[in-house]
């Protein structure tokens, strides 16, 4: 498997933590089940929702 690999922080305030970030070339397949275990396990987002490519920045709409 190929990925990117960028230095970065985390998505929310501070934004100062140090975090190496992967990102994979590809899509990878997963399982509804395995979703839905990783989905609890992690628990909520913080994060904004982004906007789908070629759509309206999904923040200049709030």
């Amino acid at each position: 498997m190929s990925y990117y690999q960028y230095t970065g922080s985390l998505t929310t305030p501070p934004c100062s933590e140090g975090v190496t970030w992967y990102v994979a070339t590809t899509p990878i397949p997963m399982y509804v089940k395995t979703y839905r275990n990783l989905k609890n396990t992690i628990g909520s987002n913080s994060r904004y929702t982004q906007s789908d490519l070629g759509q309206a920045n999904i923040l200049h709409l709030l």
